[in-house]
């Protein structure tokens, strides 16, 4: 019977890639966990659910202040936003968090802790940093990244994803948001709020497609009552950098407008990150949208499990239906791991 040097080696130390981690981890299975970036955490953390939520609360705050009026209370003169200061408070809140999902909680808990990027070698084990690391059971959880369509002129036009929108050094006076989807909403909102004229543009005709009718519509009338300029039925022409300003040119039935705003986002939906991992070379199966699984979260090869938005679920970086993901399969890796019946 062939040996290995952990029980389960898990990819990703996102929100799907802990879970698993810490319940193998605390019922004795050797366990592995690996992370290409500097920190564990993963995407919901440092550029997803946590600043965003951080944001939406402040953005909220701002417009509660302006709003004093509609509750019987002065009106309150409120000064432009000072981002650098918001900025600092997500990065206070991150790095709270941080702790919680460090490397030395994990070790603590049991489980050895690497960094690098990881590929596979072959079905049980992976080459990372130059070494050889095996595993009887491996899970998949290395998140997704943004989607960036091809638009003419975007690869000399600078733009941002939700990676770098929360790093900005100021306030934009404009922005144009190319998606309506739960990440261009929740921006657009938010920025919105904290007073940036914001543009959202969208190929359908209704924003948050995912969603009812009935419900994107009421929220995108909110959000044109705060503000929002929406664009939708529109393709988009061309991007061009004016230095100053971004140049969006857009069309909207036979009619084509430009649109200029200090910074763009790209907001247009997320792809799962499973390239270099060595995939093809051991036969996993994947597509564009993420691994082929099964219901109980596996691959073809019953030992190579997944979780989190390589399996194609989210359109965000969602650490409840990752977290969710990997307790549904956690018993069964484990089970698997230490030859349970």
């Amino acid at each position: 019977m062939p040996t290995y040097d952990f029980d389960i080696g898990i990819l990703g130390g996102g929100a799907a890639g802990l879970t698993v981690a810490a319940g193998a981890a605390q019922l004795d299975a050797r366990t592995l966990l690996i992370e290409k970036e500097k920190e564990l955490g993963g995407d919901c953390l440092h550029f997803g659910c946590i600043p965003s939520k951080t944001l939406i609360r402040t953005a909220n705050v701002r417009h509660m202040m302006k709003s004093a009026g509609r509750f019987g209370l002065p009106d309150v003169d409120i000064p432009p936003v000072d981002f650098g200061a918001v900025r600092e408070r997500l990065q206070s809140v991150i790095s709270a968090i941080q702790k919680h999902d460090s490397a030395e909680r994990f070790c603590k808990l049991g489980a050895r802790a690497e960094f690098g990027h990881a590929s596979f070698k072959d079905e049980h084990a992976v080459l990372l940093n130059g070494k050889t690391y095996s595993a009887k059971t491996w899970v998949i959880a290395t998140g997704s990244s943004p989607s960036v369509p091809p638009i003419a002129g975007l690869d000399e036009t600078p733009f941002l994803t939700n990676r770098e929108i929360f790093s900005l050094d100021s306030l934009p006076e404009s922005m144009i948001i190319i998606g309506a989807g739960s990440i261009g909403i929740e921006m657009a909102q938010a920025f919105a709020r904290l007073g940036t004229s914001v543009f959202v543009v969208q190929r359908g005709g209704q924003i948050l497609s995912r969603e009812d009718a009935d419900i994107a519509r009421d929220i995108a009338a909110m959000l044109t009552r705060e503000g929002v300029v929406f664009h939708l039925n529109s393709s988009i022409v061309r991007a061009r950098n004016l230095g100053h300003e971004k140049e969006i040119v857009i069309k909207k039935g036979e009619e084509t407008i430009s649109l200029t705003a200090k910074v763009v986002l790209i907001a247009t939906g997320r792809q799962a990150n499973l390239s270099c991992l060595g995939l093809e070379e051991i036969g996993v199966q994947f597509d564009s949208r993420g691994l082929k699984l099964d219901k109980r979260l596996r691959t073809n090869h019953a030992h190579i499990y997944a979780a989190g938005d390589v399996t194609g679920e989210c359109e965000y970086p969602a650490a409840e239906t990752a977290g969710r993901q990997s307790q549904n399969s956690n018993s069964l890796i484990c089970a698997r791991s230490f030859s349970l019946p």
